[in-house]
């Protein structure tokens, strides 16, 4: 993984704070979108940060069948159609 993002810093903006861990967890995941990873991006622990990583690779490699395995808790079902319907709509 790219040793860069271990060098990354928190951000505070306001009332909007990222903390140093979650940092270098959006560094690593905007890496793995960028050099295409899909096996890394698939690996990823948490729902929010694989399903960012999912997305942003069914845009960037136009395969919408990527977007079948966002991974929800909690939302209804017509939600996570309309989800998967968004990220499929990018893959065009």
């Amino acid at each position: 993984m790219l040793p860069l993002c271990n060098n990354v810093e928190g951000i505070e903006q306001g009332d909007y704070e990222v903390s140093r861990e979650g940092a270098i967890d959006s560094c690593k995941t905007d890496y793995m979108v960028e050099t295409a990873d899909v096996s890394s991006c698939r690996s990823l622990r948490s729902d929010s940060q694989r399903n960012f990583c999912l997305e942003g690779l069914a845009k960037k490699l136009k395969t919408p069948e990527l977007c079948d395995e966002l991974k929800f808790s909690g939302l209804g079902a017509n939600e996570e159609l309309s989800i998967r319907e968004r990220c499929r709509d990018g893959t065009r």
